[in-house]
C-alpha cells in the first residue's frame, strides 16, 4: 500500500448507513476501509440524507480531519431532496465509529446537524422543480465542483461517489461547464460505474419487490460495486 491512513469518514445516505440490509461488514465502505487499513471509520450516514445534508457535515467537521491521513467516501444520495430546520428543535444527529474488525466502538452526537433535517419530494405537489431533473443535477455539480476544488487543494484523499441515478451526460448549454469538469474530474464517480449504475440489471437489490432497481443492495450488490468500480478507481489513482 503506498498510502498510511487514519481514518475513513463516510458520508451519504441509508445506502451507506450501517445495518441497511446488510451488516457494516459486508458494505462496500468496510471493503475500502480494508483495503485502506484504516484505524477507524467515521460513518456520517443517515437515511433520507440530501446532498446538502452530506455537504454540510463533510464541511462543518472538517476541524477534525488529519488531510495527509485520513480518506473520504463522499457519497451523493437522491437529488430529490432537500435540508430544512426541524419542526422538532430538539432533533439530533448521530454518526457511527468503527473499528479495523468493523466493530461499532462509538456513537457521538453530531451537533452541526442538530435541529436539522432531510425531507424528500418526490410526491410534493408545491416540487415542480423536480419534474425535470436537469437543474437539479446542474445544482448539484455546482455544489461538487466546488467541494472538489476545496479538497484538491487540502491535498484530500477522497472520491466522490454517486451512490443513486446516474446523472445525464446529455446537459444543456446552462451546465456545460459544470457537467464537463465533475464527469471529467479522477476523484468523481457520478455516471457509469456508480453503485446504481453498475448494479443496474445485475444484482437486484435486497428491497426490489418494494423499490425496483433504486433499492438497497444486500452484500452481493455491495461487494460488486467495491471489485469492478472503486477498487479499480483507487488503484488507478494510487490512492491504495
Amino acid at each position: 500500500m503506498s498510502k498510511d491512513y487514519r481514518n475513513l469518514w463516510v458520508f451519504g445516505d441509508s445506502y451507506s448507513t450501517p445495518g441497511v440490509w446488510l451488516e457494516p461488514q459486508a458494505s462496500f465502505w468496510a471493503e475500502v476501509a480494508k483495503i485502506l487499513g484504516v484505524i477507524e471509520t467515521h460513518n456520517y450516514s443517515r437515511p433520507g440524507n440530501s446532498l446538502d445534508s452530506v455537504i454540510h457535515l463533510l464541511v462543518s467537521e472538517s476541524l477534525n480531519y488529519d488531510w495527509k491521513q485520513d480518506f473520504f467516501l463522499i457519497g451523493i444520495p437522491p437529488l430529490v431532496r432537500l435540508t430544512i430546520v426541524s419542526a422538532d428543535d430538539k432533533k439530533i444527529y448521530h454518526k457511527k465509529v468503527y473499528d479495523k474488525q468493523m466493530r461499532q466502538i462509538d456513537e457521538p452526537q453530531i451537533t452541526c446537524h442538530h435541529g436539522l433535517e432531510s425531507r424528500s419530494f418526490y410526491d410534493d405537489p408545491l416540487a415542480v422543480r423536480f419534474d425535470d431533473p436537469t437543474w437539479n443535477e446542474i445544482q448539484a455539480c455546482r455544489q461538487i465542483f466546488l467541494i472538489n476544488q476545496w479538497l484538491d487543494k487540502q491535498g484530500a484523499n477522497y472520491l466522490v461517489i454517486n451512490l443513486s441515478k446516474d446523472f445525464s451526460n446529455d446537459y444543456p448549454a446552462t451546465g456545460e461547464f459544470l457537467m464537463e469538469q465533475c464527469f471529467n474530474h479522477p476523484r468523481n464517480v457520478l455516471i457509469g460505474d456508480t453503485y446504481w449504475g453498475i448494479n443496474y440489471g445485475i444484482n437486484k437489490p435486497a428491497d426490489f419487490d418494494q423499490y425496483g432497481w433504486s433499492g438497497h443492495h444486500g452484500a452481493p450488490g455491495n461487494q460488486y460495486f467495491f471489485e469492478h468500480s472503486l477498487l479499480p478507481r483507487l488503484q488507478r489513482l494510487d490512492l491504495c
